[in-house]
């Protein structure tokens, strides 16, 4: 009886632990990036996103497990030009004022082979939502994890740049999304 209650008890210990959620993780925001590169008249144009919170649940050993979401404030764009940043924030572009954060939902995490991922979720942008699939790395800095990623989304799918900007060959309709977070300890 003590054994089968022990062997029990242990069974229930290993279960338990095989599917407990991941830690959530301390983002370094000051380490960190969110950028954006596109083309305008053919040449290339990079912004940064100056304001985001991430939520990182993250675990190397079951990435399976983890999960993220980050939320982008939209009017932190910046692009190094104030009319710019203005041009990007008006109702023709992201329409800062009605739809002021974007988001993306992490729904499922596969390993792709040392160190990478493919992290598929849902990124909503304008109140369009679209499912997409970015590939990760996983990197160790000092004592930090860091990761990184990249993907391209079309910008008219999300109805940003709508008017004279919808012209792709003004503005390019491929936007590059590219991210570094640099996560801490467990919190």
């Amino acid at each position: 009886m003590i054994r089968a209650t022990f062997a029990l008890a242990l069974t229930t210990v290993v279960t338990l632990g095989a599917h407990a959620a991941p830690a959530a993780r301390a983002v370094d925001y000051g380490k960190s990036r969110i950028t954006v590169i596109t083309r305008q008249l053919n040449v290339p144009l990079e912004g940064e996103f100056r304001r985001f919170n991430a939520q990182v649940l993250w675990d190397a050993s079951a990435p399976q497990t983890s999960q993220a979401q980050l939320d982008i404030d939209v009017s932190s764009l910046d692009f190094g030009e104030k009319t710019m940043n203005d041009e990007a924030t008006a109702k023709s572009f992201f329409d800062a004022r009605t739809h002021p954060n974007a988001r993306f939902v992490s729904k499922q995490v596969k390993a792709a082979g040392a160190g990478r991922y493919d992290v598929a979720g849902t990124l909503t942008i304008k109140g369009v939502s679209k499912d997409i699939t970015v590939p990760m790395a996983l990197k160790q800095e000092g004592g930090s994890e860091l990761l990184e990623g990249a993907t391209t989304i079309r910008r008219l799918d999300y109805r940003i740049g709508e008017g004279e900007w919808a012209d792709t060959a003004t503005l390019a309709d491929a936007v590059g999304i590219k991210f570094r977070l640099v996560l801490g300890a467990a919190r």
